[in-house]
């Protein structure tokens, strides 16, 4: 049996000050990915706009100061492909939102 590693993507961040009241790009999936994480560095909670499924997209809400990491692994599923996007919910003052994906 062979062992199947982890391939990350590159990482994406924005900095406060190019975060806006309409959703930025801010990193293309151009496959399905096993693995999210997200860090939320500024002084305002922000939103991503994350694929779900097929033709479908969800806001995810992150708070202030905050990360998560979402992984898919343990129940077969897999985040879609698509854009993850990003906007404010009121206008930061320092920081920056990162984003990586692993397959």
């Amino acid at each position: 049996m062979s062992i199947k590693h982890l391939t990350f993507d590159a990482s994406v961040s924005i900095a406060f000050g190019s975060i806006t009241n309409t959703y930025a790009d801010l990193l293309a999936l151009t496959d399905d990915i096993d693995l999210l994480f997200l860090f939320n560095t500024t002084d305002v909670a922000i939103l991503l706009n994350i694929p779900n499924g097929a033709n479908s997209r969800k806001d995810f809400r992150m708070p202030a100061g905050s990360s998560v990491a979402i992984d898919c692994r343990t129940n077969s599923k897999r985040i879609a492909k698509g854009t993850i996007q990003v906007k404010y919910v009121s206008a930061p003052t320092s920081g920056e939102v990162t984003v990586t994906g692993c397959r």
